[in-house]
Order: structure tokens, then C-alpha cells, then sequence
């Protein structure tokens, strides 16, 4: 059985600060990989949180089995592709914000998957 959660965050910017800092509270969670387009970004919060991998593309990050949810603070546009993505693999995933967009979203992803009913 795992000790901690396992969790990778995506995005390194100003409101990772607080993502990270909330990780860190918790006994039993770790953030394990951190992601963001600005490599260099994501280093620093890799140094300064004691990350164990960087990325700068998400997708690899998303494919590591290994993790078992994600946090993604990044601006509001950015989250409808990772979020879908994250639902294909069936993990879990945490944002800020806007629920109902999100909801939308994926709800009519689920839609466009399911097979018609024969009669």
C-alpha cells in the first residue's frame, strides 16, 4: 500500500505558490512532478519544493502511472484540454475554477463516447 499521494502539478507560475505550499501541509501527499512551458519556471519550483521531475510538456506528465491526481494552476483557458486528457486516463484531477465550464465540458466528452443503443 502507498504511504502518499502521489501528485503532479501543472503549471509553475504565481498560483502554483499556493497549490505547492497546501501539498506540502499535507502528511499523507507529495508533489512529485511539476510541469510548465517555462522550463526554467519549473525548475525553481521543483528546487524550492524538493520536486523529483520537471517537465515542460503536460502530456508526459499525465502519462506517468505513477501519480495519482493532478493539480492545474494555470489560467482558466488552459484546463479544458489537460482536464479531458486526465479523464481519458480516469485519475483524478484538482482546479480552482470555473466548476460548471468543467462540468460542461466533460460531460459532453462522455456524451460523444457513448454507443447508441440497438434494438
Amino acid at each position: 500500500m502507498k504511504n502518499k499521494l502521489r501528485i503532479g502539478v501543472i503549471g509553475a507560475g504565481s498560483f502554483s505558490q499556493k497549490h505547492l505550499e497546501g501539498i506540502k501541509g499535507v502528511q499523507n501527499a507529495e508533489a512529485v512532478a511539476i510541469c510548465d512551458i517555462n522550463i526554467e519556471l519549473a525548475k525553481a519550483q521543483a528546487q524550492k519544493f524538493h520536486i523529483e521531475s520537471v517537465y515542460s510538456d503536460y502530456r508526459e506528465l499525465l502519462a506517468r502511472e505513477d501519480i495519482d491526481a493532478v493539480t492545474l494552476p494555470v489560467p482558466d483557458q488552459v484546463h479544458k484540454e489537460i482536464q479531458l486528457l486526465r479523464c481519458v486516463r480516469e485519475s483524478m484531477f484538482c482546479v480552482k475554477n470555473p466548476w460548471r465550464w468543467i462540468w460542461m465540458s466533460v460531460r459532453k466528452w462522455f456524451m460523444s463516447r457513448k454507443k447508441p443503443e440497438s434494438n
